[in-house]
């Protein structure tokens, strides 16, 4: 009795290769919204940093605050094309910006700057770049047929010559109903977003910091503030300054000359007077800073004013 013993024949088979996650070069016509994105806010700041015209700055800027980071975002979050489509990216772009903004404004806050047009722009554009390097290179490393590559939308137009008649006025209708919009628009955007002649005023503690102010004064004792004042006058002024306790002027400074659009600010001491502090021991104070333009004496009434309440103890009452 023999046996026979099953022999296995080879089979040919084929061995599909491992998917290669080797990053290719950055093909930068895939990212060409992106890159656009990019050039104009970076247009925007430097619009708002010179002081562009309106125009100029609503067209270039606005879109760095309501569109660009978040849109850099999403293209971050979601670099495949299998994730979000175009329209959905967009609005998701307009909603993640908006929802932006309030958290940059609170670091601002907390930082070392102010929340002024310089560090705003620079925080939104230095974002906007951050999120769009990383969603660049987060693109860049997906299989080319899986990336997300944005398209502009082509339809097809007819030639005129073979519109009818009906056509032809609706366009004509069409057009000069979009140019009376536009044109109103655009003149009601700028009356808008043209700001009248100002000037601001603001108290800033020996740190700099708009809180912890110098509440307690004591006779013959200083304290020490910081006042800012900032030009949008759209020219130099010359500014003058007094500081009254209660009834009492306690300080001034004459001809504070500011050019346009620049920022004077100066540690000013404050010293309460002995015969100010007898009046009325340990009761709260008034700390009046008037701002004038020019000379205080040309003026019933200040350009500005701002006050602080403090609290003035008289060691002369003491038992």
């Amino acid at each position: 009795m023999t046996t026979e013993q099953a022999v296995e024949q080879p089979t040919d088979t084929t061995v599909a290769p491992l998917p290669s996650h080797e990053t290719s070069p950055i093909n930068f016509r895939e990212q060409w919204e992106l890159i656009l994105f990019l050039i104009i806010g970076t247009i925007g700041v430097g619009a708002a940093l010179v002081g562009a015209p309106v125009p100029l700055r609503l067209i270039f800027g606005l879109p760095l605050i309501v569109f660009i980071p978040g849109y850099a975002l999403v293209t971050l979050l979601f670099p495949s094309s299998e994730g979000l489509d175009g329209l959905e990216r967009i609005a998701l772009g307009f909603g993640l910006s908006l929802a932006i903004i309030p958290l940059m404004a609170l670091g601002i806050e907390f930082s070392p700057w102010k929340l002024t047009l310089g560090p705003i722009a620079g925080s939104l554009l230095t974002l906007s770049v951050l999120l769009t390097l990383v969603a660049i290179w987060r693109r860049n490393r997906l299989p080319k047929d899986l990336r997300f590559v944005a398209e502009i939308p082509r339809p097809y137009v007819p030639p005129i010559s073979t519109w009818g008649k009906t056509s032809k006025i609706a366009a004509g209708m069409l057009v000069v109903a979009v140019l009376i919009f536009g044109g109103s628009s655009a003149a009601l955007v700028a009356q808008r977003l043209r700001s009248d002649p100002s000037t601001e005023f603001a108290i800033f503690n020996q740190n700099g910091q708009a809180a912890f102010y110098p509440r307690s004064f004591a006779e013959g004792q200083s304290q020490q503030i910081q006042l800012e004042i900032e030009n949008h006058e759209g020219k130099d002024v010359a500014y003058s300054l007094d500081v009254v306790a209660g009834s009492t002027t306690v300080g001034s400074i004459d001809s504070i000359h500011v050019a346009k659009g620049d920022t004077w600010q100066r540690p000013v001491t404050i010293q309460i007077p002995p015969t100010l502090t007898a009046v009325e021991p340990g009761q709260p104070l008034a700390l009046t800073f008037n701002l004038y333009r020019g000379n205080s004496t040309d003026y019933t009434s200040p350009y500005r004013s701002l006050r602080l309440f403090i609290n003035v103890d008289d060691k002369t009452s003491a038992p």
